[in-house]
């Protein structure tokens, strides 16, 4: 069984939102954002983090953008039936390391090798 789909059918089992909707879930959920927010995340362009990663003795495997265009479409994309959303999928990872388009993006993975 591939990874993913161990993951997929794991995450499957727990009702999320439900979860999260418990008083233990929200002090959960509103203590990792204070400190996701507080000192994880940074909104920086794709040309800070180049510089960066200039300044180490690194080689750089992959850049991808993780959301692409779904940060727009995000509705459209939870309305899509399941062969639409394979078709997303298929444009989204063809697409997600393209250099031109790695700014249309909130998350992305810079993978570095050392």
């Amino acid at each position: 069984m591939e990874i993913s789909q161990y993951l997929s059918e794991f995450y499957n089992n727990y009702d999320e939102d439900s979860r999260l909707a418990s008083k233990h879930g929200s002090v959960e959920f509103l203590t990792t954002m204070r400190y996701v927010e507080k000192y994880i995340f940074e909104f920086v362009r794709k040309e800070d983090i180049d510089d960066l990663v200039r300044a180490l003795p690194v080689t750089r495997l992959h850049y991808a953008a993780i959301d692409g265009c779904a940060l727009f479409m995000r509705e459209a994309i939870d309305a899509m039936d399941d062969d639409t959303f394979e078709l997303y999928l298929k444009y989204h990872f063809f697409t997600c390391e393209r250099e031109d388009l790695a700014g249309i993006t909130g998350h992305a993975v810079d993978m570095l090798r050392k």
